[in-house]
């Protein structure tokens, strides 16, 4: 008996080393992905001690912009009670549906601001943040889900979260938080494990769809984008006969709560629904040319942007250059990256996953491509499925196409340490190192928080408290236009006075200040007829709307 005891706590000992090297190595994985990650993307904000901002005065501060106006709302702040109608554009209302509310990643903005952080770093941080939320769920789905290995999962994790593609569009910082897809998936994957319990269904319908709600709320293009994926994933499973079985069977047992579960994500996404479509009645229909426009070409697969350090060079040709709208079309992941994730997919332990996500990410680049000029079956979807109208930028959902190439990615990783074991070692370190390679951008832009601060506060001086709005316009400079709109917004937030300008991803009918500096006689002219036109439109007092115009260096 003694010996029997002195085994069992020899083998008590040896399991409890094993998990606590596991968890070592976990740890140890998902820290370096996150910590080479953040370094990779954010490198501006963190070597700077946050004393410049990602990435220009541009989106960067309109995205800021709509957190603040968010913030002072819930705090019943003066001038922001009205949550749908931010006192810009000044005075048309429910202008907060021209763009993405990011109503559920507000709150971690909210956090920050709560604990004392000014705006603009209260920003910052809530970027890190969102960059924290995708490694970490993505890690978990990779982990967790679908069974991967530390190392793969965090592998893959890096991949989703801090890919060229990505970091390529921070100056879209609305574009950041994805985490809210990932659980969707993740809750799909754990539905079909045990499909036949009915408590385990609802909830993870239940997580499904807030997921799914979560996600429009915070990103109206993630949000559309994940539900077109998961609709053509279920076409391709039903036509394939090993998952068609699995996927009836679970809508035939699940029936109720499927129905239950989706009228309550109905009734949330209700007001969200009502006012955008409020704001589409006034502004009216978007032509398919604008869109079109926007719409990703083959060679956009291959641009990784011109800061990134490998293929940085490629972006500087000329058929590279003369893709419309290219800041939104580096797409590319890289040779090596794409191929070890098509790779990976190919060995994924269940083919059936493998052919799915590899089938579904071939049938989405095939329909939102344009192929040559004026073939695409984009215009298909745009015409018919309820939405897609509102998507301008659809080149965007090529970081939904992350997701299949970091699980892609792992699965490589796994298959081949499971082959190989040590000898695949320094094969997967050296082939991780060039992906990460792939993934990094050698300049990233930025600007310094003061100057940022600077540009408001020349405004905000000149601002007349008894004013009922006020319209700015520079006497000269060489800015994006867009800047000085920004810097109007948040100088009427800062003294309490609504303001003419504004900047969305539209505008109301009858605004027309898009080219704001007033350099010669003519453009004053110009814009003094434009402002008289808009105050008769809305019924204003002329008298009350101040005039704001200055060389702003001055």
């Amino acid at each position: 008996m003694p010996t029997i005891g002195l085994v069992h706590r020899s083998d008590s000992l040896a399991r409890a080393r094993h998990a606590t090297r596991a968890a070592l190595v976990e740890v140890a994985a998902i820290t370096a992905a996150w910590v080479a990650g953040m370094l990779a993307a954010f490198r501006p904000t963190l070597l700077t001690g946050l004393a410049r901002i990602q990435t220009d005065p541009g989106d960067t501060r309109l995205t800021n912009y709509i957190l603040e106006h968010g913030y002072r709302w819930l705090i019943g702040a003066p001038g922001n009670e009205l949550f749908w109608s931010p006192p810009v554009f000044f005075p048309a209302s429910n202008t907060a549906a021209y763009s993405d509310v990011l109503l559920t990643v507000a709150p971690v903005y909210w956090f920050w601001r709560a604990l004392g952080a000014a705006p603009d770093t209260a920003f910052q941080l809530w970027m890190l943040t969102m960059a924290t939320l995708n490694v970490v769920a993505a890690y978990l789905l990779l982990r967790r889900a679908l069974h991967r290995s530390a190392v793969a999962s965090a592998a893959g994790a890096f991949l989703f979260a801090f890919a060229s593609v990505r970091t390529a569009q921070l100056d879209h910082p609305q574009l950041l938080p994805q985490f809210f897809t990932i659980g969707a998936i993740y809750a799909i994957v754990r539905l079909f494990e045990k499909s036949t319990d009915t408590s385990h269904a609802l909830g993870w319908l239940a997580f499904f769809s807030a997921s799914v709600v979560a996600q429009l709320y915070a990103e109206f293009y993630y949000g559309w984008f994940l539900c077109f994926a998961i609709a053509i994933c279920a076409l391709w499973a039903l036509v394939m006969s090993r998952t068609r079985a699995a996927l009836l069977a679970l809508l035939h047992r699940q029936w109720l709560p499927l129905t239950v579960v989706g009228a309550v994500g109905a009734v949330l996404l209700a007001p969200l629904a009502i006012h955008y479509l409020a704001a589409a009645r006034t502004l009216g229909p978007r032509g398919f040319s604008t869109t079109a426009a926007m719409l990703p070409r083959p060679r956009s697969w291959i641009d990784l942007g011109p800061n990134n350090w490998l293929y940085g060079p490629l972006a500087n040709t000329s058929s590279i250059r003369a893709i419309p709208a290219g800041q939104e079309q580096r797409l590319g992941l890289g040779v090596a990256t794409l191929c070890v994730a098509a790779w990976g997919l190919a060995l994924a332990p269940s083919r059936r996953v493998g052919a799915l996500l590899g089938l579904t990410a071939l049938t989405i680049v095939a329909i939102a491509t344009r192929w040559t000029d004026g073939l695409t079956l984009w215009r298909a979807v745009f015409a018919l499925v309820p939405g897609a109208s509102a998507l301008r930028a659809v080149a965007r959902y090529g970081i939904l196409m992350l997701i299949p190439a970091s699980i892609g990615l792992a699965f490589w990783i796994d298959a081949q340490w499971s082959r190989w074991h040590w000898r695949a070692a320094p094969v997967i370190v050296w082939l991780v190192v060039l992906i990460a390679g792939e993934q990094w951008h050698a300049r990233l832009p930025s600007f310094g928080k003061s100057d940022g601060r600077a540009r408001v506060a020349r405004v905000a001086a000149r601002i007349n408290p008894q004013c009922q709005s006020f319209f700015y316009t520079p006497l000269a400079g060489g800015d994006d236009p867009w800047w000085y709109q920004t810097d109007a917004m948040w100088a009427s937030m800062e003294r309490n006075v609504p303001t003419v300008n504004g900047y969305s991803g539209n505008w109301p009918n009858g605004w027309r200040f898009y080219a704001i500096v007033a350099r010669t006689p003519a453009d004053r002219a110009r814009l003094a007829r434009d402002l008289a036109r808009w105050t008769a439109q809305w019924q204003l007092d002329a008298r009350r709307v101040c005039t704001i115009a200055f060389v702003p260096d001055d």
